[in-house]
């Protein structure tokens, strides 16, 4: 048992929470810099990963943008973006199976 009291634990808990998120922007804002994107455009395609069927409109149901908005987004970027693009939300779903089946490894253990 801890012995701080729980506004401290709370408190502590917050702090941490707030930490965290300002290093996952650093690291996304990092990330988006190496595959030539904006932090947006990053994060839509997190948002954006796990949905069956990406058409311009379900992006825009996701991000809340407008179908105008994403179309002109997606026409920004030239084929070899585009690639890029998809490669790397290919190796995301890669990484996020892998990271199931790990978690799934160690609770049968």
């Amino acid at each position: 048992m801890s012995s701080k009291s729980r506004p401290e634990l709370i408190e502590s808990l917050m702090k941490a929470m707030r930490d965290q998120a300002g290093r996952g922007l650093m690291l996304h804002g990092a990330i988006a810099e190496r595959f030539g994107l904006n932090f947006t455009d990053l994060k839509c395609l997190d948002l954006a990963r796990s949905e069956p069927e990406l058409t311009a409109g379900r992006i825009a149901a996701v991000t809340g943008l407008s179908t105008s908005a994403v179309t002109a987004v997606l026409g920004d970027y030239g084929d070899e973006q585009l690639t890029l693009l998809l490669e790397v939300v290919q190796r995301m779903n890669r990484a996020a199976e892998q990271a199931a089946a790990r978690i799934t490894a160690d609770t049968r253990n």
